[in-house]
């Protein structure tokens, strides 16, 4: 598998738009599209950033390691959240947020 087909993959299975993806990157749709058709690459920022948007490491995206590691703990990805919350909070609040996401989990599991 190719670094363009395992984002398309990341994309697909977490419904992400390319659009949505190149917003976050700040790159254009067709950048996106390119990167999972023609062979193009991003450049190391821009890596780091996919990486950090489907919450996996640059090695899963990059081939050299099979398993999608997560880089947080949480079950919420990085891209749900920028999905639903917009592009207008800074990256302490996105942190924030997912502390509490994860204290309303606790406070309601089921036991």
């Amino acid at each position: 598998m190719s670094f363009g087909l395992r984002l398309k993959e990341l994309r697909t299975k977490r419904n992400v738009t390319q659009q949505q993806l190149a917003d976050y990157i700040g790159v254009g749709r067709t950048a996106i599209a390119g990167y999972e058709t023609k062979d193009k690459c991003p450049d190391f920022d821009k890596l780091r950033l996919i990486a950090k948007f489907f919450n996996v490491t640059t090695d899963y995206l990059l081939e050299i390691d099979d398993n999608e590691k997560r880089l947080y703990n949480s079950d919420t990805t990085i891209a749900t959240h920028r999905v639903n919350f917009g592009e207008d909070l800074p990256e302490e609040a996105y942190e924030e947020l997912e502390s509490i996401l994860n204290y309303i989990r606790h406070k309601y599991k089921k036991d």
